[in-house]
């Protein structure tokens, strides 16, 4: 109705795509049946091509386009003006609007269509927003969550983040355990969490831990849990990480600050799937997925006598590499504006904006603390904005840092041809020069494409 009234149509209809190829009319005003006819095949031509290129089909006079005047709707009704909209939203088509007069010949003039596109962009929006709450509601009725629905809270549409999202759903479902690597901040809990809900395991407990924030002896406590007395201060029993996630998945990050001790110990868990409690004798069976996170290349600190071989074999039965955001793009400033909406309802401002300036500062920065820093930076200049628009000077960043990146990557590209160049591509003996293993060489030639 408010279609046919702001563009100043005479007649109206909403189709909506059933399935994959049927069109189904939905709504309409004053249409009759043989108009509702050919309305219906427009609207299907336009929904069919709109994934290319957005088909808008239109005529200021059909009784005389040659297009039209053929159809028996216009013969029939002498339709002067026609207009056919398709309603696209990030998943593809949802339908088309269609409006048209018997009255007037050239109404749908630019301004007229500029407005029915715009407004079919608002229903495609609704449509969306409505399919979404019905999958999350279907979710909490334990529900099989949709790979979709799981890449909503997982933000990025950088070619990088999408291999990653591609490399989750294809292993969430193999109960196998998995080593995320990436950068400090980089989100790794958040991809072991989406890992999680798209595995069999998604109606059990997921439960995180990070090694490095714990000394050994409370860290062993926590993950295996201990017994009455089992040392001072141990007045009564307690279950541990790995019992409390039974059936369910373990996350441990920053998996390379474990002790030698932990780590034989949870490399017992992953051999036989037992645990024993700090002071017990007995053995006790969990049923658990493990997910490990390091920032670490495990495959130097094994080599420094750091970290067990056997037990980092046991973990990377699959790695997933976690791009920093400043290999991201434009996945920092939709980061961005979910941190500011975010940030702004909770402290009570509205309609606030980054300035361009702003916007093309953050582009620049590095971001060496990845996500976590983002988000701490834009909760900082959302509370310190004192008019709707965010600047650099709430921002508090320094593009500089961008060109000591620049620096950096420069100097180590060189690094990494002059090794291969001195030791004939000898990959074994270059990576040892550098310091670093095989395989965060191999990357990195990758990387510089050396």
């Amino acid at each position: 109705k408010l279609a046919v009234e702001m563009s100043g149509a005479e007649r109206g209809a909403l189709f909506l795509l059933d399935g994959r190829s049927k069109i189904s009319l939905a709504a309409q005003i004053d249409i009759d049946d043989q108009t509702k006819k050919d309305a219906m095949e427009f609207s299907a031509s336009a929904v069919l091509t709109s994934a290319g290129q957005g088909e808008v089909i239109i005529s200021n006079d059909a009784t005389v386009d040659e297009a039209f005047s053929s159809r028996l709707s216009v013969q029939r009704n002498v339709i002067r003006s026609l207009l056919c909209v398709p309603i696209i939203f990030r998943e593809g088509s949802a339908g088309a609007l269609y409006l048209d007069s018997r009255v007037t010949s050239g109404l749908f003039a630019k301004e007229q269509k500029e407005f029915v596109i715009a407004f079919a962009g608002i229903i495609g929006a609704v449509l969306e927003s409505n399919k979404l709450i019905s999958r999350l509601k279907a979710q909490s009725n334990d529900a099989v969550p949709r790979p979709e629905d799981i890449a909503l809270t997982i933000i990025g549409q950088s070619p990088p983040m999408q291999q990653t999202l591609e490399r989750i759903r294809a292993i969430a479902k193999a109960d196998i355990n998995v080593l995320l690597d990436g950068e400090s901040g980089s989100g790794k809990e958040v991809i072991a969490q989406a890992i999680h809900k798209l595995s069999e395991r998604r109606g059990q407990k997921f439960l995180a831990l990070d090694c490095g924030s714990l000394p050994e002896t409370l860290l062993e406590s926590e993950l295996f849990g201990y017994v009455k007395g089992a040392f001072t201060g141990a007045n009564k029993d307690k279950t541990g990480l790995f019992e409390s996630a039974d059936g369910g998945t373990v996350f441990l990050d920053e998996i390379s600050s474990a002790s030698q001790a932990v780590q034989s110990r949870l490399l017992r868990v992953l051999e036989s799937g037992e645990i024993r409690r700090v002071g017990e004798s007995d053995s006790r069976a969990v049923d658990v997925r493990v997910i490990c996170a390091t920032n670490r290349d495990l495959e130097i600190e094994i080599n420094e006598g750091r970290f067990r071989a056997d037990l980092y074999y046991r973990l990377k039965v699959v790695t997933i590499t976690i791009p920093p955001l400043r290999d991201r793009g434009n996945d920092i400033l939709l980061l961005a504006e979910l941190f500011k909406d975010k940030y702004q309802k909770k402290f009570g401002k509205i309609g606030l904006r980054f300035s361009s300036e702003a916007k093309h500062q953050m582009m620049d920065y590095s971001w060496p603390g990845n996500v976590r820093e983002l988000e701490n930076t834009i909760q900082k200049a959302v509370l310190l904005a004192n008019t709707k628009t965010i600047s650099i000077k709430e921002l508090e960043i320094s593009s500089d840092m961008a060109t000591i990146k620049d620096k950096k990557q420069i100097d180590q590209g060189q690094e990494i041809r002059e090794a291969l160049k001195n030791f004939n591509d000898n990959i074994t003996l270059a990576a040892k020069s550098v310091g670093i293993s095989r395989r965060h060489f191999y990357r990195l030639i990758e990387k510089y494409k050396a």
